[in-house]
């Protein structure tokens, strides 16, 4: 039996089929304008939780691409004050070789120690190095300058609450220091790369600053100490150890060598115990600058990985949110012709009205 198709019933389906239409054209007009897929959750939401968390993770990744940034002006800046360390000793090296030769004489002895205590204040201007406003080799307290120069060649730590553990029970052991702690960068998730024995363990931490103590040595261990003492021993003409360095057995540069019936004493002291401490520190600043390359390379690692990190999240990101307008105007121009087909279909199918006899 057939069905009945009545007016009401064909103009009731043409709009909801216009409506639609309308709606499809609104949705694609608004992808045009503003370029996205989805402006709202219920229009996909499996897709906006997937960009969502793309997001949350691009957001991460460039706050790691910042930290690692950071961190690598940091080392960079250390290398280059390990660097400008290593050319000093190795300056004072050689003339502390010239200076051993026994045809110098007293004025070209004094031209040496002149220079040697040029290096000895470069020493304390390397210590104090600065990464803008803060200080690389002050440990957590780094907006004050770590090392000052004390009297009779001290070199001293700053950090410490009086002046007596400044030259008392510290002073020497680089294990006091650690107190201090470290500069710490957060480079990745669950990173465990430094341990603090108190605290436990930072995941994701990464530590660019050294072992002040470790780097320069403090007081008579200091690099500083040594070519003070050399300086003054070389200016000395009347008295071969005139601040009382090499006469002290507890002193590292004393090798109980000295020979005060030398031909040559007062005016050659003994300064082969300084040539072989200017070695032995050079290789440990060696050690020091490998430590800080080895750590470059793992920040070039990591910022090579987040950059690559980045590229993918981004066209994760992409791949969910970003239109493709080429297809979306393809599509915008289809349901247009439909919806002008739509309408003039409409005018030929609803019922005329007496204002169309009225004409």
């Amino acid at each position: 039996m057939a069905m009945r198709i009545t007016n009401n019933m064909m103009v009731g389906n043409y709009n909801r089929n216009l409506s639609t239409t309308t709606e499809g054209m609104f949705r694609l007009q608004n992808q045009l304008s503003t370029g996205r897929k989805i402006s709202r959750i219920s229009e996909d939401p499996v897709n906006i939780v997937k960009a969502l968390s793309a997001n949350a993770r691009l957001s991460d990744v460039e706050q790691y691409q910042r930290n690692v940034s950071d961190a690598n002006a940091w080392l960079t800046q250390t290398e280059t004050a390990l660097s400008q360390l290593n050319d000093v000793i190795l300056r004072a090296y050689e003339l502390t070789v010239q200076a051993a030769n026994d045809t110098l004489e007293a004025a070209d002895r004094l031209s040496v120690a002149q220079e040697i205590r040029q290096l000895r204040d470069q020493i304390l201007t390397i210590a104090n190095t600065t990464l803008g406003d803060k200080f690389i080799f002050g440990a957590y307290n780094i907006t004050r300058e770590p090392f000052i120069a004390g009297e009779d060649g001290a070199f001293l730590y700053t950090h410490w609450d009086s002046w007596v553990d400044m030259v008392g029970d510290y002073g020497t052991d680089p294990d006091d220091y650690n107190e201090f702690g470290n500069i710490l960068y957060e480079v990745s998730v669950g990173l465990d790369y430094y341990r603090i024995e108190n605290d436990g363990d930072f995941a994701g931490a990464f530590a660019v600053g050294l072992n002040p103590a470790s780097a320069f040595g403090l007081n008579r261990d200091s690099v500083y100490y040594v070519l003070y003492a050399l300086g003054e021993i070389l200016a000395s003409t009347e008295e071969p150890d005139p601040v009382g360095v090499l006469r002290d057995t507890d002193d590292p540069l004393w090798d109980g060598d000295w020979n005060p019936d030398s031909a040559n004493y007062p005016s050659h002291p003994d300064i082969f115990p300084f040539i072989e401490r200017l070695q032995t520190m050079q290789k440990h600043v060696l050690t020091q600058m490998t430590e800080v390359g080895g750590r470059l390379a793992r920040l070039e690692m990591l910022e090579d990985r987040y950059a690559q990190d980045s590229i993918n999240y981004r066209q994760m990101k992409s791949d969910v949110e970003d239109l493709d307008y080429a297809e979306a105007m393809m599509w915008f121009t289809m349901a247009e012709s439909v919806y002008r087909s739509s309408l003039s279909v409409g005018g030929r199918i609803l019922p005329p009205t007496l204002m169309d006899f009225m004409r």
